[in-house]
């Protein structure tokens, strides 16, 4: 049994920053930057994603609390040059715990949504870089990537 008796009434509010980036090939890219600028774009679409998937983690992650969530900003950075989208995902939230979950599930799904309406330009394209950027107000010390892999390079 999991007890939630302890737990205080008022929360405290924490932040994570979730980052990931989706490459893709030049042509994929321009359909990107063109498509960018219509009603129902394909980085609005994601946006939507990003925010749904949030709301739903803790369907989708077994024993996963949910938390009140305050606030979601998605972020997508165009890089033409290196055709690739880098998504940086921030959530607040009221929680007795980390948030992280809900930044990476939201991150994720925002990128899988991009694959997802891209596919026919481009099946290539790949999911890399995905992880917890920061997070604070979590049980413990604030938490920053300090990118500790050395077989890894971000």
């Amino acid at each position: 049994m999991i007890e939630f008796s302890n737990q205080p009434d008022f929360p405290e509010q924490h932040t994570a920053v979730a980052v990931g980036t989706i490459n893709m090939s030049q042509q994929a890219i321009r359909v990107l930057i063109e498509n960018a600028t219509e009603k129902a774009s394909i980085l609005t679409i994601a946006r939507v994603a990003a925010i749904q998937s949030i709301k739903q983690t803790a369907n989708l992650i077994p024993l996963h609390l949910p938390g009140r969530i305050i606030g979601v900003q998605v972020d997508f950075d165009i890089n033409v040059e290196l055709a690739c989208l880098k998504a940086t995902l921030t959530v607040q939230a009221h929680i007795n715990g980390s948030i992280a979950t809900e930044a990476l599930t939201g991150l994720n799904l925002a990128l899988l949504s991009v694959y997802d309406m891209m596919k026919d330009v481009d099946r290539n394209m790949m999911l890399s870089g995905i992880r917890l950027e920061s997070e604070t107000g979590s049980e413990g010390r604030p938490f920053l990537f300090d990118n500790a892999y050395e077989n890894i390079n971000f």
